[in-house]
């Protein structure tokens, strides 16, 4: 008796009717399944690099100068420039390559050139030198006369994973006050 009502009710054209109304929801269903699942999986992946860089952001080195002092001397004639920079990241940053650079009137003056370049460490929030002397008599003319006077600060840094990073920060003489601001800088 159950199989002749299975069998009556699969020859019924409603049936067919049914079983088509059925599959088209389910191909409805599926697609829209699949366009959330794919939504979700764009989604997770933006999470994990937004995850990824604000990791790798919080944990790398991050090298720039804390101040920057300017003294002239009579005997023998020179002004030196001692900048002063810090390591304010979390890790260590080695193969740390500092250069400091003198700009008078929008001119860079030409320092002296190392056959090597020194190699150091920059460990976080220790706070190191790099000294810059003009002692050329022309250079210290150039110096004391000018009307705009930049010290420019670049660092090349390895951190975690031998990433390269850089830094380069501008600062203006105030000669008011006798002291240096800071104009601009990049990090990258």
């Amino acid at each position: 008796m159950l199989f002749s009502f299975i069998q009556t009710a699969a020859e019924s054209p409603a049936y067919g009717r049914v079983i088509a109304n059925a599959t088209v929801v389910i191909a409805i269903a599926t697609v829209l399944y699949l366009i959330t699942t794919f939504l979700l999986w764009l989604t997770t992946r933006e999470n994990v690099f937004t995850t990824k860089n604000m990791f790798e952001a919080s944990h790398r080195p991050y090298v720039g100068p804390t101040g920057i002092t300017r003294k002239d001397a009579a005997s023998p004639r020179m002004i030196t420039f001692n900048v002063f920079y810090r390591n304010v990241g979390t890790v260590p940053a080695s193969e740390c390559n500092v250069t400091v650079q003198v700009v008078t009137d929008g001119v860079l003056i030409p320092m002296e050139v190392k056959e090597e370049e020194e190699h150091s460490v920059a460990f976080p929030n220790v706070s190191y030198q790099q000294t810059c002397v003009v002692s050329e008599p022309n250079e210290l003319d150039r110096v004391t006369r000018a009307s705009t006077l930049a010290i420019v600060f670049r660092c090349s840094y390895k951190g975690v994973g031998n990433q390269t990073y850089h830094s380069e920060e501008k600062y203006a003489f105030n000669k008011q006050y006798s002291t240096f601001t800071r104009v601009k800088g990049t990090y990258s």
